[in-house]
C-alpha cells in the first residue's frame, strides 16, 4: 500500500500576480494530453465505471504570457551574451528562462485541474523533459568565427538548463508537494515552437482515470 505524500499548498503557492490559465487549444493536429499504459481499465474511457489508477501523457506546452501570447526567446551564457550587437533581440538568461518554465507548470496544472479529474486526482508526477530554446549552431558558429577571443571556441553556449527548468519543477512540487516530485531532463533545443523560450511535457500518474474528461 502506497505511503500517503504531503499535498503541498496547491494553489496558494501560486504568485500574487499568477493565475490558472484557461485550457489552450492545441497548436496543431493533436492532444493536450492522453491516457497511456499505466490504465488498467479496457472499456471505453466514456463508459468506464472503474476506479483505476491510470498514466497521463502531457504533451508540450510552451512558455506563455496570462493573455496567451508565447513568451519567446534563445538563452545563451554570459560568455556568449557579451558578444552579441546590442541590437540583438529575444536572447534570456537562466533566470528569465525559469520564470518562463514556470507559465509551462501553471499550463499543466490547468489541464490536470480542468480535464483530469482536478489536482486532488494526481497521485504523482512520474517523469518531466523541459526543452530549452538556444541560438542555433550557425549562429553560434559565427559569433565564434568572429571572436577575437579564443576562449569562446570552448565556452558552452548554454549549460543552465538545468536552471531553467527548475522554474518548472519548483512550483509542481510547491502545489503539490511529494506527489509533485519526479525524474527529469532538461535539454537545450536549437529552436522550439513559435520561437517559444521553453517547452515543458510530462508523464503524471493519476488516482482515478475514470474521472478524466472525455474527449470528442
Amino acid at each position: 500500500m502506497d505511503l500517503p505524500v504531503d499535498r503541498g499548498k496547491g494553489l496558494a503557492a501560486l504568485h500574487v500576480h499568477e493565475s490558472l490559465p484557461a485550457v489552450a487549444a492545441p497548436g496543431g493536429h493533436y492532444l493536450p494530453f492522453q491516457l497511456g499504459p499505466g490504465n488498467l481499465c479496457e472499456q471505453p474511457l466514456q463508459c468506464c465505471p472503474c476506479s483505476e489508477p491510470g498514466l497521463c501523457y502531457l504533451s508540450g506546452y510552451i512558455s506563455r504570457y496570462p493573455d496567451g501570447k508565447t513568451i519567446c526567446g534563445t538563452h545563451v551564457d554570459n560568455t556568449i551574451r557579451a558578444l552579441l550587437p546590442d541590437d540583438f533581440e529575444g536572447v534570456l538568461d537562466a533566470d528569465a528562462g525559469s520564470e518562463a518554465a514556470r507559465t509551462c507548470a501553471l499550463g499543466h496544472l490547468a489541464i490536470l485541474k480542468d480535464c483530469c479529474g482536478g489536482l486532488s486526482n494526481v497521485k504523482r508526477f512520474i517523469k518531466v523533459t523541459c526543452f530549452v530554446n538556444v541560438l542555433p549552431t550557425p549562429v553560434m558558429c559565427a559569433i565564434v568565427a568572429e571572436s577575437a577571443n579564443r576562449n569562446v571556441a570552448s565556452a558552452p553556449w548554454f549549460s543552465e538548463s538545468p536552471k531553467v527548468a527548475n522554474g518548472y519543477t519548483d512550483l509542481i512540487t510547491q502545489v503539490l508537494g511529494g506527489a509533485g516530485a519526479h525524474a527529469r531532463s532538461a535539454v537545450c533545443a536549437s529552436g522550439l515552437p513559435f520561437g517559444a523560450a521553453v517547452e515543458v511535457e510530462a508523464i503524471v500518474e493519476l488516482m482515478d482515470a475514470s474521472l478524466v474528461a472525455a474527449r470528442d
